[in-house]
Parts: C-alpha cells; structure tokens; sequence
C-alpha cells in the first residue's frame, strides 16, 4: 500500500516519473497483510483489487485526456464496486473523489450527486 499511495502523492503532484517508478514498485510488490477493513480473507480477491486501483493510477498517467475515455470510467465504476463490496466504506469513499471527477466532466450530475449523499449518509452513520 505504500508505494501505491506514493504514486497517487506523485500523480497529484504532477510528478509522473516518480509516479509510475512507484507504480511499478507497487504493482511488484508482494501482498502482505490485508488492510485493516477487508472484509474478504481471500489473498487473491485483495490483490486483484489492489491491482485495479493501481490500473486507475496508470490510466491516468497514460492518457491525460481519461475523462473522455468511457474505458476509464468503466474501469473506475468497476473497481468502486469491489471495494464497497470487499473493504470498510472509507476505502470506497477515498476513490468517490475520483467518481465525482468523472461525473462531473461527463455531466452525469445526477449520479455525481447520489456519490456525494452516499459519501455524507455513511459519514453521518
């Protein structure tokens, strides 16, 4: 996980050789513990959602025009799923301002609106 958050740190930087360089670290490295919050025990199942957050990084890195990529939003819709089916809610929030990005630019601002009461009614619980 440490090398994952690295490159988000990077990304949002704008720093995108140290992002993909921590990237990669990431994508090599070996599981370890699951996070605090998993509700699946299944090394596979985790690693295959921490392999999907890591594929959100790089399409983000490699296309800069990814708001316009249905391809993208399908991939991140995807992986917002998994991980409010198989973490606590704090890790599906975390990616929400992700979701609310790619609604907002694709002017689905229904659903972005739907994300933002999911994020406040779960907050408020």
């Amino acid at each position: 996980m440490y090398y994952h958050k690295l490159a988000l740190c990077h990304e949002q930087l704008g720093q995108r050789e140290e992002a993909y360089a921590a990237l990669e670290k990431a994508l090599a490295a070996p599981l370890g513990t699951a996070p605090l919050g998993t509700k699946t025990d299944d090394p596979k199942k985790i690693r295959a959602i921490f392999d999907q957050t890591c594929q959100l990084i790089r399409f983000r890195l490699d296309d800069l025009d990814y708001l316009k990529n249905p391809e993208y939003g399908k991939a991140l819709r995807a992986c917002v799923q998994e991980l409010k089916k198989n973490y606590a809610t704090n890790f599906a929030h975390f990616h929400a301002r992700w979701l609310l990005e790619w609604y907002t630019a694709n002017r689905q601002y229904q659903k972005a609106y739907d994300v933002l009461l999911e994020i406040s009614a779960n907050h408020h619980a």
